[in-house]
């Protein structure tokens, strides 16, 4: 028995089209888990209609989608165009990360700036055409990463009264010249200073 819970479009504009991605996931998951022998089928070009015309944009939104479908949900079987097909790994990171917030509707924005990106690839395919340069490309949105911890950022300061130790072991194990050590006190300097 083969189930296709339907894949439809995302990034319309529309909200109530805007779940459609993360909708078909869970819905793969709970099928799995209620006739957890039952096979899970669907048509991944649906996905990116919006999208026509770029078929980056396409591909990697379809790659993204089917990564997790797969991995987290066991869908089983995707129509799909093998020729073009990415691997989730051959997607940029930047871009990846506006697959995801579009797939699964991590942001109000990420339709918009999915929008952005699709400009920006049919100006770099435009520029190809006529052998110009490629635009500069969108910065996109800036996410507020918290800042890491880590254990020496408890630790209060003490107050250094020597220069620190050295920590190459060329410079641990340099023996200084002796006259740098006690260049006043030194048994020579003492005796030119008594004949003098």
């Amino acid at each position: 028995i083969i189930f296709d819970p339907n894949v439809l479009t995302i990034g319309t504009g529309m909200e109530e089209h805007a779940n459609y991605g993360v909708d078909f996931i869970n819905a793969t998951k709970t099928i799995k888990e209620t006739c957890p022998y039952v096979k899970i089928s669907g048509g991944i070009s649906n996905l990116s209609f919006g999208f026509r015309g770029v078929t980056k944009i396409r591909e990697s939104i379809h790659a993204c989608f089917l990564h997790h479908a797969i991995t987290e949900s066991g869908m089983d079987v995707g129509i799909v165009n093998a020729n073009e097909m990415y691997h989730i790994d051959e997607i940029e990171p930047d871009m990846l990360e506006i697959c995801e917030n579009l797939v699964f509707n991590k942001i109000p924005e990420a339709t918009d700036d999915m929008l952005e990106r699709t400009n920006y690839e049919k100006a770099c395919i435009d520029a190809r055409k006529a052998n110009r340069a490629p635009p500069r490309k969108p910065r996109g949105r800036i996410t507020n990463i918290p800042r890491m911890k880590f254990d020496y950022d408890n630790v209060a300061p003490v107050p250094a009264f020597e220069p620190p130790k050295p920590t190459s072991d060329a410079a641990q194990n340099y023996t200084p010249n002796p006259y740098q050590n006690s260049k006043l006190t030194h048994e020579k300097i003492l005796e030119i200073r008594a004949k003098s």
